[in-house]
């Protein structure tokens, strides 16, 4: 068997003048993840969804070909050539032209998704690292020459000034100096309605307006991976593990720390209300859980040893944030982790991620008829008056917040505890009683311990 996948955990706090500690594990069960990874022979820099037609197109740029996913079908269904080393991706307006950034070749080509062919191919003279559609069908270009608007109807390129910023805008701390690694490419996300596209250059972050084709605003960053994504209503945006607003630039929230060797990515959902997000060094979820894949050493459970070391860990935590502030609402196990992009379909029924072996495609519209672990309170104090050492009891619901059938098996840390369960096991919803003896101990002080419960069904880490 696998090792346990740890859901929750239950830190009961005993009142008491009386306390004993022993070690105790929860049995081995199998993890269950979200998602499904899709294998690519070479590499998948880049994708984008086109809803018209429920494909996802993928750059490769190790074969210098566009792969093309069908979501419908749930495979790879083709190929088109490209030019050299293709990068960025960006659909037109009209859904009928893919636009690839070719940063081996220093051109953009523009490829008909009618004939599945190149129409037209643009000369930059310079590596594009990433590109954009405006509503105005003009491309936009961000790379080594700076910022730039193509205009494929005449072929013309126009340099496009980012102005530094005037003061630093309010907000959260700034971002610590840091060196911008040799390998930074540049980063470029429009909005939904594409009047507003972000970009991220290797020591500016900016807002250009597609309107006035110029730059609103800008502020300095460094060390700053451009891993990007835009809520649909252009309020906020992701900028690595950080959280912008786009009117001032300021800070919001983060995710994790800036790092040179940052992976992930992180998508917004299609209400705005939340961010789906997996980076390499993301703040932990639940430090305590033993299955974390943040503790590969195993978790250090209080009043026990530590954790078990899992025999299968889980590769990656999606982690479900409040849009508003990054703050963590639920984590997901993923089969593996995030490269450096994830973008949602229009209709929010999936994710789409570039991934270690391919791509990830996870159906967070799923989730509602997915188990999903959950109690109605994360933590039990028992207590008792010393005159009055009655036994004491406290219950807690054991539910399923998705769907389909989910069991547990509950367990406490403590072999010798002066605790007992009323089921070790069970189908949610349930309820779990947690009853203490104190005429059972002669310690004084305060004993905590946990109640480890695992789900072999449920996709969450909690």
């Amino acid at each position: 068997m696998a090792s346990p996948s740890t859901r929750r955990i239950y830190r009961a706090a005993l009142c008491l003048g009386w306390g004993v500690a022993l070690s105790f594990f929860s049995p081995a069960v199998e993890a269950a993840n979200i998602g499904t990874v899709v294998p690519v022979v070479g590499q998948v820099a880049d994708l984008v969804y086109d809803a018209a037609r429920n494909l996802v197109y993928l750059t490769n740029p190790a074969r210098s070909t566009i792969e093309i996913y069908s979501v419908e079908g749930r495979r790879l269904a083709g190929n088109i050539p490209t030019g050299l080393q293709p990068g960025s991706l960006a659909l037109s307006t009209d859904g009928n032209t893919l636009y690839v950034a070719n940063i081996g070749a220093n051109s953009v080509s523009a490829i008909s998704l009618i004939t599945q062919q190149i129409a037209a191919d643009y000369f930059v003279g310079s590596r594009p690292d990433a590109i954009a559609i405006g509503y105005d069908g003009n491309v936009v270009i961000l790379g080594t020459a700076g910022l730039l608007r193509l205009d494929p109807v005449t072929g013309r390129i126009t340099p496009v000034p980012i102005s530094p910023p005037a003061i630093p805008p309010a907000g959260l701390p700034a971002i610590t100096p840091s060196p911008t690694p040799a390998t930074f490419f540049a980063g470029l996300v429009s909005t939904a309605s594409r009047n507003l596209i972000i970009g991220l250059s290797n020591n500016r972050l900016f807002v250009y307006e597609v309107a006035s084709g110029t730059v609103l605003r800008s502020r300095n960053v460094t060390g700053l991976r451009a891993l990007m994504s835009a809520s649909t209503d252009g309020s906020r945006f992701m900028a690595g593990p950080y959280l912008f607003d786009t009117q001032t630039l300021a800070i919001l929230g983060r995710a994790g720390t800036a790092a040179a060797n940052l992976t992930g990515g992180s998508a917004f959902s299609v209400d705005g209300n939340s961010v789906y997000a997996w980076f390499s060094n993301q703040i932990q979820f639940n430090p305590l859980n033993t299955n974390n894949p943040q503790n590969p050493g195993g978790a250090q459970i209080p009043g026990a040893i530590a954790g078990q070391i899992t025999a299968q860990p889980t590769q990656a935590v999606l982690q479900v944030l409040r849009s508003s502030s990054l703050a963590q609402e639920l984590g997901l196990r993923l089969p593996e982790p995030i490269v450096s992009k994830m973008i949602a379909s229009t209709d929010g029924q999936n994710l789409f991620a570039n991934s270690t072996s391919g791509m990830l495609v996870i159906p967070i519209g799923q989730l509602s008829n997915l188990p999903v672990l959950d109690v109605s309170a994360t933590n039990v104090v028992l207590s008792v008056d010393a005159c009055n050492r009655g036994i004491a009891t406290a219950t807690v619901l054991v539910r399923n917040l998705g769907g389909g059938r989910m069991t547990f098996a509950a367990t406490i840390n403590n072999l010798a505890a002066p605790v007992i369960l009323n089921r070790g096991s069970g189908v949610a919803p349930t309820t779990l009683t947690i009853s203490w003896d104190p005429r059972t101990v002669t310690t004084r002080g305060t004993l905590q311990f946990a109640v480890l419960i695992v789900s072999p069904e449920a996709v969450n880490l909690e």
